[in-house]
C-alpha cells in the first residue's frame, strides 16, 4: 500500500526545508486507516467539532494536516517518467454533481478519490477551490490512483479541481470537470403546527417557538403545552412543517421519539416539507400520565463513500408534552354562599353543605370546586323538596381559562310544600361523546372528561341534603298527635290564649313556647334538631333582643318578647329564653317598676295589684334563615268574684230564698229526705268545676252548734254543681253518724195511732253553705252591697212529719142523735223535732229529749196548723165499739 493511501500506517521523522515552495517543520505524523490526525487540529475528518477548537485553529491544522500528508514519505523524489493524458475525479462523480445539485457534506474535511493515466514518475496531486486545499503526493510511478483532501472552513457551494504537479511545480494536467460541493451546517427549521384529537376530530392550533440562533440544539417546547388526551381520542395526529435553510434547499426527513416505553411508532407521511404522524395513547395498556413526543427534523448530505443520501444537520428538538387522562373530575367541596341581608344578622359567607345548612327566600350562590380544572362548567340543577323536575341555576360570569371552581345563582321557590332538604344535579358530558367527535361537551377537564361524584362510569352527580330549603317562619308551639285544641292552646304560652287570671295568679314571669315548622299548617309536632327527615332552621335565639338586660321595647328585626297592659303602654321587664323551645318576660317587683297606669293599688293593703282588663303578648319570631312571624297572644285578668246575684241554689226543682225555704217534697209524696242540691250562676265566668257548696245541719236552731253533713260526689253540668245529703257527721264523741235515708214502712212495734220516732228526727234548720270561684280563680262573693266575702249561706228547713188531726167534733165514730148544726176538727201539724240524745242500746222507740224545742230562725214552719199551742204527745186513739159497727173520717 503506497504511501499516503488510505489503509496506511506510517511514522516518520520530517526535517525542515522547503519543499514545493512551501517551509516545513519537523512534525510526528500518525496516520491511521486514512484519517489523519493531529494534535494541532484536534479533530478527525467527519468527526464533531470540540467546542473549545476555534477557526484559526483549524485552519492551522488543515495545513499541517495536508504538508504532512505530502512528507509522509521516503525523502528522495523521484523524477516523473512519462506524460500524463487523463486524470479524473473517481469517488464522487463530478458529473452527478452539478451546481443546482451538488455534493452535499456537513464535514470539515472530505476525501477525494482520482486516477491518471501515467506510467511513471512521481507527482503531487493538489485540491484547488476548497477552503483549505490539501495535497498528496505518489513516490512511485506505479501510484496511479488515490485520494487527496479538501476542507471547508465557511459555508457554501464550493468548486474543486484535482491539479497534477510535477517535483518541480509544474502542471502536468487537471481534472476536465470541478466536482461541485455545497458544505452545508445549518440545520433546517422545524415548526409544529396543529394537532388533532381524533378522526376528524377537535384542532388544536400550536406555536413553536423559534429555535435559538445562538444554540439552535436548544430544546423548543410548543405551546399550548400540554395538550390533554382521553380514552375518546383514538389517535393524536400531528402535523409539522420542516424547511431546510439552504439555497439549494436540500431534502427534509422527519423522525420522533417517545421516550415511554409502550408506545408505538407511527409512520411519518410528508410533501414538500409538510409531516404528519399519529400518535395513538387510547390503548387500555398505556396507562395515564405524561407523555413527551420529541420530533426533530434532518436535511439530507452524501456519504462520502457511497455519495447516498444520509441524515445530516439536524434541527434542536421540538417537543409536544401530551398527557393522557382518563379519570373524570370529581368534586372535592360544595359551598353555599349567602348575600349580605340588611334585615338579618346573619353574616353574608360560605358554608360547607349539609342538612344543617339553611337557605330562605334570599338568592344564593353555589359555590363547586372541583380537584383539577375544567374547560367549562358544568351544568347544574336544584331539586327541592317534593318537586318533580329540577331548575337550573346559571353560572355567574364568563370563563375564559380553566378553572377548578364555579359558582351558579339559585333563588329557593318560596312555596312551603318545597321547604326541606334539597337536592343538587351537576351534569357533564365528555367531549366528543355520542359519536360525534365536534361536541366540544361540558363541564370537562382539559382532556375532555365530563365530571362525576365519586367514579369513572357515570357523567351525572346526585347530591342528598345538600342544602335545606326553610320559607315558613317560625310559630308557637303547636299541638302534637292526640292533643285536645284545649291543650294545644294552653301549652302555647303561660298564660295561654284567652286565659284569665286574677290578681293572686297573675304571673311573673310569661312563657312563650315556640317552633319552626316545615309547613305552615298541620298537627305533626317538629322537634329541633329533627330526628327523621325534617329539616327547619329553627328559632334563632342568638337574636333574642335585650336578653339578660332591662328592656321595654322589642326590635322588629330581631326575636324577642313584650308585654302591653289594658292602658295600652309596655310594662317593663326582662326578656329571655331557653332554646330551643321558649322565650321569656320576667316582669319582675310591681312595687319597683314604673306600671304606666297598668298596676293599681289596693285600697285595703296599698299593693300595686295587675288592672282588670286585656293584657297583650306581643312576640316577634325570627329563624336561622331570617323568615319573620309575629304572634300576638291575649289574656284577661279578672278581680272581681262571682256577684251574689247571679247565684241561683235549688234543692229538688225548688229555688231557696236565701232568708229561708222549706225543702220541698215530691209532688204528691211526703218529704222524708233531701232532694238533690244544685248551685249555678249567670255568669258567664262561673267555674262550676272549681265551685263547691256545703250542708249544714243546726237542728237545735241558729244558736246551737252546725254539723257537717256528707255529700255524695258533686256532679258538674254546664254551669251549675250538684249534690245530695246523704248523712250526718258525729255530733259528739258518744254518739253515731246519723244517715238521711228514706225511712223504712212502720214496724210492726209502733203501736196503732203512734207517730213512727224515725220521722222528724233529722228534722229542722239546715244551712247550705255556697264558695263559688269563677274562670280567672276568684273565690267568693261580691254581696249586692258590695262586699266580697269568702261564701253565701241559703236556709233551708227539713220538715218530714205530714200534719195530722188532733180532735174533732164530732169524735171519731161517735154517735149522736141531734142534728149536727156544725162539725169541727183540728189539724196540727208537729214541730221541728229536737236532737234526742240515744239510750246505749239504740232504742229509737223511748228517745229521751234532752234540749227544749227551737223554732227555726225564719219565724215560721213548714206545712199548716190552726193551733199556736206547743204540741202535746197524741193521745190514743179511741177504740172502736165491740159491736163491730165501723165508721171513718173523712
Amino acid at each position: 500500500m503506497a504511501p499516503g493511501e488510505p489503509g496506511s500506517a506510517r511514522a516518520g521523522r520530517v526535517r525542515t526545508g522547503r519543499i514545493a515552495g512551501a517551509l516545513v517543520w519537523e512534525v510526528s505524523v500518525v496516520v491511521r486507516s486514512g484519517r489523519l490526525k493531529t494534535r494541532a487540529m484536534g479533530f478527525l475528518p467527519g468527526e464533531p467539532r470540540a467546542p473549545d477548537v476555534g477557526p484559526g485553529a483549524r485552519q492551522l491544522g488543515l495545513v499541517l494536516a495536508l504538508i504532512l500528508s505530502v512528507l509522509a514519505c521516503s525523502d528522495a523524489v523521484a523524477q516523473p517518467q512519462g506524460q500524463v493524458t487523463k486524470f479524473d475525479i473517481t469517488d464522487p462523480s463530478p458529473t452527478t454533481f452539478t451546481a443546482t445539485n451538488p455534493f452535499r457534506t456537513n464535514r470539515d474535511i472530505i476525501r477525494i478519490k482520482f486516477t491518471h493515466n501515467g506510467s511513471s514518475g512521481n507527482y503531487f496531486i493538489s485540491t484547488q477551490g476548497a477552503d483549505v486545499e490539501g495535497s498528496t503526493f505518489l513516490p512511485q510511478p506505479s501510484d496511479t490512483s488515490g485520494s487527496v483532501l479538501a476542507g471547508f472552513l465557511q459555508e457554501g457551494v464550493k468548486t474543486i479541481n484535482l491539479v497534477l504537479l510535477q517535483t518541480r511545480l509544474n502542471v502536468v494536467a487537471q481534472t476536465t470537470v470541478p466536482l461541485t460541493v455545497f458544505y452545508d451546517l445549518t440545520p433546517p427549521t422545524l415548526t409544529l403546527n396543529s394537532i388533532q384529537l381524533g378522526t376528524g376530530g377537535r384542532v388544536i392550533g400550536l406555536t413553536t417557538p423559534p429555535p435559538d440562533t445562538n444554540n439552535p440544539q436548544v430544546e423548543r417546547v410548543v405551546t399550548p403545552n400540554p395538550i390533554y388526551v382521553n380514552t375518546n381520542t383514538a389517535k393524536t395526529s400531528i402535523t409539522a412543517n420542516a424547511v431546510d435553510n439552504a439555497t439549494p434547499p436540500a431534502e427534509v426527513q422527519l423522525s420522533y421519539t417517545v421516550p415511554q416505553a409502550g408506545l408505538a411508532q407511527a409512520n411519518i407521511t410528508g410533501t414538500n416539507g409538510v409531516f404528519t404522524f399519529d400518535v395513538d395513547l387510547s390503548a387500555t395498556t398505556i396507562p395515564d400520565g405524561n407523555y413527551d413526543i420529541q420530533v426533530r427534523a434532518n436535511d439530507q448530505v452524501h456519504n462520502p463513500t457511497t455519495a447516498q443520501l444520509e441524515p445530516g444537520n439536524r434541527s434542536g428538538p421540538v417537543t409536544v408534552k401530551i398527557i393522557k387522562d382518563t379519570r373524570r373530575p370529581r368534586v372535592s367541596k360544595i359551598e353555599i354562599c349567602r348575600q349580605a341581608n340588611a334585615t338579618c344578622s346573619i353574616p353574608a359567607g360560605c358554608t360547607t353543605t349539609g342538612a344543617t345548612t339553611y337557605v330562605g327566600n334570599e338568592t344564593i350562590q353555589i359555590k363547586i370546586t372541583f380537584d383539577e380544572k375544567l374547560t367549562s362548567p358544568p351544568r347544574v340543577s336544584v331539586l327541592q323538596a317534593n318537586m318533580t323536575n329540577a331548575i337550573q341555576a346559571p353560572p355567574t360570569g364568563s370563563q375564559t381559562e380553566p378553572v377548578d371552581n364555579f359558582t351558579f345563582v339559585y333563588v329557593p321557590i318560596p312555596t312551603e310544600t318545597f321547604n326541606g332538604p334539597a337536592q343538587l344535579q351537576i351534569v357533564g358530558e365528555d367531549a366528543g361523546a355520542n359519536n360525534n367527535p365536534n361536541n366540544p361537551g361540558f363541564g370537562t377537564d382539559l382532556a375532555g372528561n365530563g365530571v362525576t361524584a365519586t367514579s369513572d362510569s357515570s357523567a351525572a352527580i346526585t347530591i342528598a341534603n345538600v342544602f335545606v330549603v326553610d320559607t315558613v317562619p317560625p310559630d308557637t308551639r303547636r299541638a302534637g298527635t292526640g292533643e285536645q285544641p284545649d291543650q294545644t292552646i294552653r301549652y302555647r304560652s303561660e298564660p295561654f290564649q284567652g286565659q284569665v287570671v286574677t290578681a293572686d295568679t297573675f304571673p311573673t314571669v310569661i312563657r312563650v313556647r315556640v317552633r319552626d315548622y316545615v309547613t305552615a299548617e298541620g298537627p305533626a309536632v317538629v322537634e329541633y334538631p329533627p330526628a327523621t327527615g325534617v329539616f327547619p332552621s329553627g328559632v334563632d335565639f342568638n337574636q333574642l333582643a335585650g336578653a339578660g338586660s332591662s328592656s321595654t321595647t322589642t326590635s322588629v328585626g330581631n326575636l324577642g318578647i313584650s308585654l302591653t297592659g289594658p292602658t295600652g303602654t309596655q310594662v317593663p321587664g326582662m326578656q329571655g329564653g331557653q332554646a330551643p323551645t321558649e322565650v321569656t318576660f320576667t316582669i319582675g317587683d310591681y312595687n319597683n317598676l314604673s306600671t304606666n297606669g297598668n298596676f293599681v293599688r289596693d285600697p285595703v293593703d296599698g299593693v300595686l295589684r295587675p288592672r282588670e282588663g286585656t293584657w297583650t303578648i306581643t312576640t316577634n319570631l325570627v329563624d336561622r334563615v331570617c323568615n319573620r312571624r309575629q304572634r300576638i297572644i291575649t289574656f284577661q285578668v279578672d278581680t272581681t268574684p262571682i256577684r251574689e246575684s247571679s247565684l241561683t241554689v235549688t234543692v229538688g226543682n225548688a229555688r231557696m230564698n236565701r232568708k229561708g225555704s222549706c225543702v220541698p217534697a215530691a209532688s204528691g209524696q211526703p218529704q222524708q229526705t233531701f232532694p238533690q242540691i244544685c248551685v249555678s250562676s249567670t255568669d258567664a265566668d262561673f267555674w262550676a268545676t272549681s265551685s263547691r257548696f256545703e250542708v249544714l245541719a243546726c237542728f237545735n236552731g241558729n244558736d246551737s252548734p252546725c254539723y257537717p253533713t256528707v255529700i255524695s260526689t258533686p256532679t258538674v253540668n254546664n254551669n251549675q254543681v250538684c249534690g245530695t245529703v246523704t248523712g250526718v257527721q258525729k255530733v259528739d264523741p258518744t254518739g253515731i253518724d246519723f244517715p238521711v235515708p228514706k225511712p223504712a214502712p212502720p214496724a210492726a212495734f209502733v203501736p196503732a195511732g203512734e207517730l213512727d220516732p224515725r220521722l222528724g228526727r233529722f228534722d229542722g234548720p239546715y244551712t247550705i253553705r255556697v264558695k263559688p270561684q269563677d274562670a280567672a280563680g276568684n273565690r267568693g262573693v261580691l254581696t249586692t252591697e258590695g262586699r266580697r266575702v269568702d261564701y253565701l249561706d241559703w236556709d233551708v228547713n227539713l220538715d218530714t212529719i205530714m200534719p195530722y188531726t188532733q180532735r174533732t167534733f164530732p169524735l171519731d165514730c161517735a154517735a149522736t142523735n141531734a142534728p149536727l148544726r156544725f162539725v169541727d176538727a183540728t189539724m196540727v201539724d208537729p214541730p221541728v223535732r229536737r236532737i234526742p240524745r240515744t239510750e246505749v242500746n239504740g232504742d229509737f222507740a223511748n228517745p229521751t229529749f234532752v234540749s227544749a224545742y227551737r223554732w227555726v230562725r225564719s219565724g215560721a214552719r213548714c206545712g199548716s196548723s190552726t193551733s199556736r199551742t206547743p204540741p202535746t204527745r197524741r193521745s190514743p186513739r179511741t177504740r172502736r165499739p165491740t159491736t163491730g159497727t165501723s165508721c171513718s173520717w173523712s
